[in-house]
């Protein structure tokens, strides 16, 4: 079984923060049930202009059920508040993983394990 993380970085205006943390609430809510969706945390920078994303998966499998079960109307809402500037994924490269976050705004960019604790 080999975990999957995905990490994204998203600019905001801090005027809408009080908005964007409502949204991130209830995308969060909405994956207490997620059995193998491990970490689900969104994080924001002092300047209050950028959020961070941290996922955390068991394996490809509990990452597909995600975006699968992703509420499209809270994440729609929640795009027309933000840019994408970066999603990092540290897993192996598969074409389904590559298909599944193509669709965020910006090109994944795909790490594969090195060396590991």
């Amino acid at each position: 079984m080999s975990t999957i993380q995905v990490n994204g970085r998203m600019a905001i205006d801090p005027r809408n923060l009080e908005e964007v943390a409502r949204l991130c609430e209830s995308m969060i809510s909405a994956t207490r049930e997620e059995v193998g969706l491990l970490e689900y945390s969104f994080w924001v920078n002092d300047d209050r202009d950028t959020v961070f994303v941290r996922e955390h998966y068991e394996d490809e499998a509990a990452l597909m059920e995600h975006l699968e079960k992703l509420n499209r109307d809270v994440a729609g809402e929640l795009s027309a508040l933000i840019e994408m500037q970066a999603l990092e994924v540290a897993a192996k490269r598969t074409p389904a993983i590559e298909k599944a976050l193509g669709g965020f705004g910006v090109e994944p960019t795909f790490f594969e394990p090195l060396c590991s604790r």
